[in-house]
Order: C-alpha cells, then sequence, then structure tokens
C-alpha cells in the first residue's frame, strides 16, 4: 500500500514535471502570441506592449534550426510587427500604413520565410494554419518582404490548400503588397500574368498601379537611374498596351498640336546627379541630332519644405515622349541630362468658400530648366525658368492643413523647350521672363504670360477725343491713357484681356499707388479703335495701342508713386508711369 502511494506520488509529481517543463519550452514568441490571442488584435497587443517585447529574443528563435516552422513565423511575425509599431509613429492601422516605411531589420527574415512556401510546401501551409491567430499579422510581414521573387508571390497566391480558412486573408495581403510594390513588375509582371493574377484587373487597376496613384504620387521607386529607365520602358512596352482607355491618360497639347502622356509619373532614384556648376565657356549651340537624353526633377529643399517631391525623381512622362532612339536605355548611354531644379516659396494661406481659414500653405516654385552633358556632368545651358504652382483644388476638407505642392511642369512644356532650346524666342512664353526684372524702362520689353509687352508712356487729362467720340472722366476723376505695343507670344489665337478673368494664365495690367497699393483697373472703350483690351491676335502678330484708367484727381498729384503692374500668375513686373 505504500509502495503504491509512494508510486502515485511519483506519478502525479512526474505529470506536473512533465507539464512544467511542456511550458518552460514555450518559446518567447508563442508565449507572446498566447498573450495577444487574449488582445482584440495583435495589432493592439504590439502597441500596448511595444516596450516590453524582446526584438533580439525573436531574431534568435527566427535564426535557430531547433525551430519549427510555426514557432519561426510566430517570431517574425512578431518582429515585423514590432519594428513597424516602433518605427511608424503614427495612429494609422497596419492595413494602410504598414507599405510605407522600410524594415531594415526584419525584411531579412520575412523574405526566407515566405520563401519557404514553394520550398517546404505543406509544412509552411501548416505553420500557418496552426499560428495563424489573430489574422492582422500578415500586414507588417509582407511589407517586411521587400524583394520577394515571382515564384514566392504566386505560390502566395496560387498554393494555399483549400481548406485553410486564412487563403483569402492572405491573398488580400499579397494583393495590395504587389501593388504598393509597382516597380517590382519589371521583374515578376510576365510571372504574375501567368499564375492569372491579372485575369480580372480593369484599365484603372493597371493605370492606378504602375503609371500613377494620387494617393501616392512618389510611391515609384528605384535605386538607381538605369533601374527607372527600365521601368518607364515596361510601363511604355507592357502597361500601356493592356489599357483599354489608356488615351484617358493624354490630353490635347496645344503646344506640340497632339495628344500627350499628361500622368505625372515620375520614379524616384537613390542616386545623386554629379553635376558641376557652370564654366566660362559655353557652348553657343547644342546639337541634339541622333543624341538622348533623361530628364530629371532633383528637389534640393526637401529637409526645408517636407512633403515635396523626393530628392532626384526621372520624369516619366517626358521620357514616354521621346522617340524610341533618343530613349537611353541606360544612365551611360544618355547625352544629355535635362534638369529641373525648384525653388519653393510658401505663399500663404487659402481660405475655403465659407471664409475659413484652412492653414493650408500653398507652395509655388520657380524651377530652373537646365542641360547638362550626362557623361561629365558639365553645365551646358539654361534654358529657361518655369513656374510651377499648386492644383487649383488645394483642399480636401475643411480639416485638412497639408501644404498643397506645386505641380511638376508638364511633359509637353518640357519637351517644347528642350527641342527649341537653341531659339529662346520661340518658347519664351513657357518659361518665366520676368524673373529678377523688378521695375522695367520705358519701352524696355517684357513677356508676362503669353504676352510680350512694351510700354512707351502716359498722359492724364479730364477727357480726349478720337474721331467722332469724345470721352471724359467722371466729376473728380482723371483719364490716364498709357501707350503700349503687345504681341501674342503664345501657341494659339488669343485675346489681351488686361483685366482680371479666371483664366490662371491671363496678363492683367493694373495702375497702382504704390504708396496706399490702391489698384486701377483698366477701361473697355469699346468705340475706340486704339484700345487694346480686349484686341485678339494671333501667334506672333503685334497692336499698338493704348489702355486707359480711370483715377481720383487726387491721385493724379502723386504721379510719382503711379506705376503699371504687369502680372500673370505669381510673374510681375512694374513700369514707373514716368
Amino acid at each position: 500500500m505504500k509502495k503504491r502511494e509512494i508510486a502515485g506520488v511519483m506519478g502525479l509529481a512526474a505529470v506536473m514535471l512533465s507539464a512544467c517543463q511542456g511550458l518552460s519550452r514555450a518559446t518567447v514568441a508563442e508565449t507572446c502570441w498566447r498573450e495577444a490571442a487574449k488582445a482584440s488584435s495583435l495589432e493592439e497587443y504590439v502597441k500596448e506592449h511595444k516596450d516590453e517585447m524582446d526584438m533580439e529574443a525573436f531574431k534568435q528563435e527566427a535564426e535557430s534550426a531547433d525551430s519549427t516552422l510555426s514557432q519561426k513565423f510566430k517570431a517574425i511575425a512578431l518582429m515585423c510587427s514590432l519594428e513597424y509599431e516602433k518605427n511608424s509613429g503614427q495612429e494609422a492601422s497596419w492595413k494602410s500604413g504598414a507599405f510605407a516605411f522600410d524594415y531594415p531589420e526584419t525584411s531579412d527574415y520575412a523574405e526566407k520565410f515566405l520563401e519557404t512556401a514553394g520550398t517546404q510546401g505543406e509544412e509552411f501551409w501548416n505553420s500557418l494554419g496552426d499560428a495563424f491567430s489573430p489574422y492582422d499579422c500578415f500586414w507588417p510581414m509582407m511589407a517586411a518582404a521587400d524583394d520577394l521573387t515571382g515564384e514566392t508571390v504566386v505560390n502566395l497566391l496560387n498554393n494555399v490548400p483549400e481548406d485553410k480558412t486564412y487563403g483569402s486573408k492572405l491573398a488580400d495581403v499579397v494583393d495590395q503588397w504587389i501593388r504598393a510594390n509597382p516597380v517590382k513588375a519589371v521583374d515578376m509582371g510576365e510571372e504574375l500574368k501567368k499564375g492569372g493574377y491579372y485575369e480580372n484587373w480593369l484599365s484603372s487597376d493597371w493605370s492606378n498601379t504602375y503609371v500613377y496613384d494620387y494617393g501616392d504620387p512618389y510611391r515609384l521607386k528605384t535605386d538607381t537611374i538605369d533601374e527607372a529607365l527600365e521601368y518607364i520602358a515596361y510601363v511604355k512596352d507592357s502597361v500601356l498596351p493592356e489599357l483599354t482607355s489608356a488615351d484617358t491618360l493624354k490630353e490635347t497639347s496645344d503646344i506640340l498640336g497632339r495628344d500627350v502622356y499628361n500622368t505625372h509619373m515620375a520614379v524616384t532614384v537613390g542616386e545623386e546627379l554629379p553635376l558641376k556648376e557652370p564654366g566660362e565657356s559655353l557652348p553657343e549651340t547644342i546639337d541634339l541630332e541622333g543624341k538622348k537624353v533623361i530628364a530629371f526633377y532633383r528637389n534640393l529643399q526637401t529637409e526645408e519644405f517636407p512633403g515635396s517631391a523626393t530628392p532626384l525623381q526621372v520624369l516619366g512622362d517626358f521620357m514616354l515622349e521621346l522617340p524610341a532612339e533618343e530613349a537611353p536605355a541606360t544612365a551611360a548611354e544618355a547625352d544629355y541630362y535635362l534638369v529641373l531644379t525648384p525653388d519653393m516659396e510658401e505663399a500663404g494661406v487659402y481660405q475655403t468658400m465659407g471664409g475659413k481659414d484652412t492653414g493650408i500653405g500653398m507652395v509655388y516654385s520657380n524651377t530652373s530648366v537646365d542641360l547638362y552633358e550626362a557623361s561629365t556632368g558639365n553645365f551646358l545651358k539654361h534654358l529657361g525658368t518655369v513656374t510651377e504652382m499648386p492644383p487649383e483644388r488645394i483642399f480636401a476638407s475643411y480639416d485638412d492643413e497639408d501644404s498643397r505642392y506645386q505641380e511638376i511642369t508638364g511633359a509637353d512644356i518640357l519637351y517644347y523647350i528642350y527641342r527649341n532650346l537653341n531659339d529662346p524666342m520661340s518658347y519664351v512664353s513657357l518659361v518665366d521672363d520676368t524673373a529678377g526684372r523688378g521695375d522695367l524702362a520705358k519701352d524696355e520689353s517684357v513677356v508676362v504670360g503669353d504676352w510680350e509687352v512694351a510700354y512707351h508712356g502716359a498722359e492724364i487729362v479730364p477727357s480726349y477725343e478720337k474721331g467722332m467720340y469724345r470721352y471724359d472722366a467722371d466729376e473728380g476723376c482723371l483719364l490716364v491713357r498709357c501707350s503700349f505695343t503687345i504681341t501674342n507670344r503664345g501657341f494659339g489665337s488669343s485675346t489681351f484681356m488686361s483685366h482680371y478673368t479666371s483664366d490662371p494664365r491671363a496678363t492683367i495690367v493694373q495702375l497702382m499707388d504704390r504708396d496706399t497699393e490702391e489698384a486701377y483697373t483698366n477701361m473697355d472703350v469699346l468705340t475706340d479703335s486704339d484700345c487694346l483690351t480686349n484686341k485678339s491676335l494671333e501667334p506672333g502678330e503685334s497692336a499698338q495701342g493704348q489702355l486707359i484708367y480711370q483715377i481720383p484727381e487726387a491721385a493724379a498729384d502723386k504721379r510719382e508713386s503711379l506705376v503699371l503692374a504687369v502680372g500673370s500668375g505669381i510673374q510681375l513686373v512694374y513700369y514707373p508711369l514716368d
């Protein structure tokens, strides 16, 4: 009896020891995983316990040859989740924010684990089935896997056993990974096609993923210029032919007289351009015949203007416009670099329609367009300065306080300037002719908007006669008759409005008192054939005539403070009246 009791006690002790040993064999990741299962989600668990979680312990488990695939899955899922939570610094959910960050600590672990979908088959799928709770762990894990092969991605999409309940969730996250990594299509696009991934895609899926995403215009990123050129070539050869509505990506250009791409596609590259400052001896003409060129947007103000364009981008729309013989496949093939360098400034705050201050800063840029020799980085020519403005619709909601940045110069404008770089007057209306000019002298001409303007002089009179008509100022006022020559430098027939209009490119000429900042708008004297207001001219056509203003008699006593302000958009110059 005693022996039986002892044996029973020893048996019970053995069971208890076995249970304790079982508990002791639980890994750090498995312990965290069990605790996370009690929370509403893994995401909430990591948010609450990120300071207590041991990244190094997870790494050891993920690297250990003794760890099962299920244990490795848990460790790596927790690692990726922890890295996102520590680095994101935001409240956005994993689903909406996981793909927006790099994962330098965990990317290799995630990639190696996901690759086992092709090498360990059933064991891989079972490890997910055993461990896949909670379901939200896949977002940061897939986001961390920056460099997957097409074979791995197709395996993750197509080889999930039918009895695995997580299949639809996995497919959803893999789909988001593909859309968040468009440049990967260069290497895996054909495998995805063969695997049937694109079968149900619409034209909008193709264009929003591989051409342009209005929600994240800077997500096209490559390490090198060569990779960016390869991606743009892929879009041209493989993506655009898939679009039944490719014409919706184009708009008619009055400048080029044909349809051009207007997708705003720009590919960020991780390289820097070794460009040199202008030397003393510059070529008078540039040979374009048979030459190859790459167009770049080089932003030197990223730290000063967070959220603006990335430091270096290859301009996709311009490259799409180039004929094949002028589009280099690599940077080494290029003869020229066409470089846009913005000089950004913030210009006040917009108001909502209700008059409420939105707090949105409008950022505009006087952007320099320059040509460099690709092989040496030598400066060759300054082609001009273009004015870049934010889009007309500058706020998304009444609570939106983000700055609105300028839109990159359109491909048609840049293409025309490049093609005609040896004849600056042919594109003078496309660049800012007012930069640094300030006050102008009489008879000095300037191009503002589409119009070249030259002021010749003025007279202040109570009335004047023209033909059978007499024109009198109102009581207490005088007329200011200003003599001008105007020339249409645009690309189509145009009307010289010379007063306020909703057209952002309209050229406005106002008479201003510099001391009081009061402005006087020119009059439309319909019966005076010399009146230039509403004068319509063809491209290159000129007209001489007058702009007529009415001012109070007291303003005429301060004639020295009167100026004629000629402006279009942010371009502005002054002619002193005398």
